[in-house]
């Protein structure tokens, strides 16, 4: 075998192995390529690129039954934005489920959540707070009694390479579907 063609199947085996770690665990949509060559002197370069684009976005659900509040995060072409709507108080002794969803091609991506009070003059004091992954699956908290006040639900923290997300509280009734 000759200098030159033992140097190209080391670098595509090299760059197959690198590839092949290059995807484990990557988000969907990613696509690595790799590209081998060598100069008319026999040496060899190599490079390999991973492009993450999600191809998956959270859709939140339809408006379940005695939610009192979501807030909806999205990014399209750069153009980001939340939006928070309240649809009743919390009832007195009444315990709550907090769903929340998050998509980011980003390994490990995180954002906060924070359920305050919306009462006018009411402290920025959390009355939960929690972390939801942003790998697409839907996270569900007990999160207890709230008071029977206006309440919101904040997705706090760095929102960089965040597609879409969603958190949203609906009364606790025996199961997740109810």
């Amino acid at each position: 075998m000759s200098g030159k063609r033992r140097a190209a199947v080391i670098i595509v085996a090299v760059l197959s192995t690198v590839s092949a770690g290059c995807t484990k665990g990557s988000t969907p949509g990613s696509q690595p390529t790799a590209t081998a060559s060598s100069d008319p002197a026999g040496k060899a370069s190599a490079t390999v690129t991973v492009s993450r684009t999600p191809t998956v976005r959270v859709t939140p659900p339809a408006v379940l039954a005695g939610e009192i509040v979501r807030t909806v995060f999205s990014d399209k072409s750069g153009t980001s934005r939340q939006e928070s709507t309240v649809r009743a108080d919390p009832r007195a002794g009444q315990e709550y489920w907090l769903r929340a969803a998050c998509t980011s091609p980003t390994p490990g991506k995180t954002l906060a959540f924070k359920v305050v009070s919306a009462k006018v003059g009411a402290p920025d004091t959390p009355l939960v707070s929690g972390t939801v992954p942003c790998d697409g699956t839907v996270t569900a908290n007990g999160i207890g009694t709230l008071p029977a006040e206006p309440i919101m639900v904040d997705l706090e923290g760095d929102h960089t390479d965040v597609t879409s997300a969603y958190a949203l509280i609906t009364p606790m009734r025996g199961g997740l579907d109810d």
